[in-house]
């Protein structure tokens, strides 16, 4: 379990970042207007409720959302009991995962799970809320003096977006070019939909002039530099990850021997602080795409 204790880190003028190494959600406020993009996780909802009364904001012109996750979108029905907020914008796939009831009933189940690891007596239920804006590609959005561009990335999922505010070359992208580990020792691939698209859109972030890459997971990087150095680590792994899911589809006859190697290898053997049912839903995704790619 990564560390739970609030923080709010301010990253460039107009923008913090809100949380830790447990989940990190980014908090704009420029011109009198506010905005957040993604909200965690049902707890991480509700640390962000309380930061939000403890500093007196009552409204958020705009939340948007990188994706349909359990871990972006759980922490909005707690967060909009305590705000009010303007728009709400998302990646047209939101209505059809939306529109899943297994989708709907898997979010509810994870973020109830986590509650219940950390120990939080809440009474949780997720609804679907609806999209006031679709978060398309080459579409800004300005917070105040701030402009949000919007990029589709899909990949991680077929609803992911990116974020980049070019004002402090911040991009906000989801898990589009992977997770780092709890000591930064590996970065974990996240291609769980297609492995050609999170490869392109990989290539489309690495192309911007980053000085902070916002990651939702882990750890901010920092500077130009050090995210150039993220991003050759993270592909350098992402091919390693691919060829042993390949080699595993191989070798075994079942999906539960290649989960089975591949939890050893990666789960155990790289100091992997996700929570272990989220790893093995994401694991069988990743196998699915891998098949699919080797079918090709």
């Amino acid at each position: 379990m990564r560390e739970i204790e609030f923080g709010v880190e301010p990253l460039c003028e107009g923008v913090r970042a809100l949380g830790n190494a447990y989940a990190f959600v980014y908090f704009i406020e420029s011109g009198g207007e506010r905005a957040l993009i993604d909200t965690g996780t049902a707890f991480w909802g509700l640390q962000i409720s309380g930061f939000f009364e403890s500093v007196g904001v009552d409204f958020l012109h705009y939340v948007m959302f990188t994706h349909s996750h359990y871990d972006h979108v759980g922490g909005m029905p707690v967060i909009q009991k305590s705000v009010d907020i303007g728009r709400r914008v998302a990646h047209e796939g939101f209505e059809r995962v939306f529109s899943s009831r297994r989708a709907l009933s898997l979010i509810e189940e994870l973020n109830r799970k986590e509650l219940q690891l950390i120990g939080v007596d809440h009474d949780y239920h997720f609804e679907p809320f609806p999209v006031d804006e679709k978060a398309s590609e080459g579409r800004t959005i300005r917070v105040g003096d701030m402009e949000v561009y919007i990029m589709e990335t899909p990949g991680h999922t077929r609803d992911s977006v990116s974020y980049y505010l070019p004002g402090c070359a911040l991009a906000v992208v989801g898990e589009a070019v992977g997770v780092p580990n709890a000591d930064y020792s590996y970065i974990l691939p996240q291609f769980l939909a297609d492995v050609e698209l999170y490869m392109s859109s990989f290539d489309k972030i690495a192309s911007l002039d980053i000085e902070i890459l916002g990651l939702p997971h882990e750890r901010i990087i920092k500077g130009r530099d050090e995210v150039r150095e993220f991003l050759r680590r993270s592909r350098e792994y992402t091919m390693e990850y691919i060829q042993d899911i390949r080699r595993a589809l191989e070798k075994f006859d079942n999906t539960e021997d290649v989960m089975d190697f591949m939890v050893e290898k990666y789960y155990r053997g790289r100091n992997i602080r996700q929570p272990i049912y989220a790893f093995m839903e994401n694991l069988k995704a990743q196998i699915r795409a891998v098949r699919r790619m080797m079918e090709e």
